[in-house]
């Protein structure tokens, strides 16, 4: 027995094109073959490289419906899943399922993004084993049926780490992921933040004022990339315990705007105050030096 598939309105679930947004055409690839050939994908990198808004930023391009979903350790399968639940209809208590996202984006051939796939209780992503299967189906214990995925469905992850754990202590909470769960994905797609040029790019086409600012005052959306990489690079050394994310830089620019464009202001406010290491503070306000001073 299968669950009937009621129309829904996919326009809906389709994302809005962003045209200010600055996509890494080797992900682009990725995804998008991933949607085309209904390929199971996860994709890891650090927080703040666009995983997930370049998954649905191809899903708005392609027209395709997607949702987007956060894991975490208290998600259980009765959130991915369904459950029963209990109303009251003409004075009497009435028992009836709700189905969960998995099922729902299974019907309706949405395209479903898991977020935090790696902060997910293992428990739960067993429910996923047969799913991530080709055109695996999914059985429901509580309804006794068996669900058949439309032909549009995919699953993609995203992570911060690929399952083995953290041992940097910069993600606490991530978990490791079952490896037979993990050799289900057809692609492990491993992503970081986007070239130079491509965020020297992001920052004008978001930012018009910066880029004014830019052609007076020595190029100011290339300083801060270039403070952005030497921060990542003094991280990646482990000189610093807090990287300098795209979502970091655009943070940046934003403070920047608002507070009369004092660049020692943007990074203040948008990054150093984030260390409470007095090395770390010194560390990074030298790196802010090289770029600004």
């Amino acid at each position: 027995m299968t669950i009937s598939q009621q129309p829904i309105s996919q326009q809906h679930f389709v994302p809005q094109i962003d045209s200010k947004y600055i996509l890494n055409p080797q992900l682009v690839d990725i995804i998008k073959k991933g949607i085309e050939n209904n390929l199971r994908v996860i994709i890891y990198g650090p927080h703040g490289s666009g995983k997930s808004t370049h998954i649905e930023q191809v899903c708005g391009q392609m027209g395709r419906a997607c949702i987007r979903v956060n894991l975490d350790s208290n998600i259980l399968r009765s959130e991915l899943v369904g459950k029963d639940t209990i109303s009251v209809e003409n004075g009497l208590q009435v028992v009836s399922f709700k189905e969960g996202i998995l099922p729902f984006a299974m019907k309706h051939g949405l395209v479903l993004i898991l977020d935090e796939y790696d902060s997910a209780r293992p428990e739960t992503l067993f429910v996923l084993q047969k799913v991530l299967e080709k055109n695996g189906k999914l059985f429901l214990f509580e309804e006794n049926t068996e669900i058949t995925p439309h032909p549009n469905f995919t699953i993609f992850a995203t992570a911060n780490t690929i399952g083995q754990g953290d041992e940097s202590g910069y993600y606490s909470g991530t978990q490791n992921i079952n490896q037979s769960n993990l050799d289900r994905w057809d692609i492990v797609a491993k992503t970081s933040y986007l070239a130079e040029a491509d965020e020297i790019a992001l920052i004008k086409s978001y930012f018009p004022s910066i880029a004014i600012v830019s052609q007076i005052s020595n190029q100011i959306a290339n300083q801060i990339v270039a403070l952005a990489n030497l921060v990542r690079n003094a991280f990646d050394n482990g000189d610093l315990s807090v990287t300098f994310s795209t979502r970091t830089i655009i943070s940046f620019c934003k403070i920047f705007e608002l507070f009369n464009q004092n660049p020692q202001q943007a990074f203040a406010l948008s990054y150093l105050n984030r260390l409470s290491d007095p090395i770390e503070t010194t560390c990074a306000t030298e790196l802010y030096q090289k770029c600004f001073v």
